[in-house]
């Protein structure tokens, strides 16, 4: 995501600052995987952050690869459970929770196909046009499908989810 160590480092602690007062400001344990959401996308973003020293820097080139299954197992492993998963824990409603139920579901698949992918084939990252760019080796047949899993359940159930906070008296 980020142009640069500083930059990935930076984001990194905002994120971790913003995490720590999401856990702050909760009212019950149901929100809690919700509020998660920015620590856990502050570890992803140190951890790419150190991925950058390891691409520029000589004295950290021996954790490149460990670096980067560590940050593709957060970006393909972690994040197609953890955004279901939270805004199931979130929402009340019935019919809602059903749906984020089969999103949640589908985000295990998603999260297990793509785990045995990062155990089973190789990955390689390298530095290109100012970003990191991950190579990966996954079959390419069922690559555009798993794609398409991975964006519905990360990006519709912030959408669908209908719990508001309730105002307390």
């Amino acid at each position: 995501m980020c142009f640069s160590s500083t930059a990935s480092f930076i984001a990194g602690a905002v994120l971790a600052v913003a995490g720590a007062a999401s856990l702050r400001v909760i009212h019950h344990a149901d929100q809690r995987p919700l509020a998660m959401i920015p620590f856990i996308f502050s570890i992803q973003q140190f951890i790419e952050g150190f991925l950058w020293l390891a691409h520029t820097h000589h004295s950290f080139s021996e954790w490149e690869m460990p670096l980067t299954y560590s940050f593709l197992f957060f970006a393909q492993v972690i994040w197609p459970f953890w955004v279901p998963f939270a805004f199931y824990k979130e929402e009340h409603n019935i019919s809602h929770k059903k749906i984020l139920r089969i999103l949640l579901y589908a985000g295990c698949l998603s999260s297990l196909y793509l785990l045995f992918c990062l155990l089973r084939f190789p990955v390689q990252s390298e530095v290109k046009s100012g970003h990191i760019h991950y190579l990966l080796s996954f079959p390419a047949y069922l690559s555009l499908f798993v794609q398409f899993v991975y964006f519905i359940v990360t990006v519709i159930p912030p959408f669908y989810c209908k719990q508001k906070e309730k105002k307390s008296n």
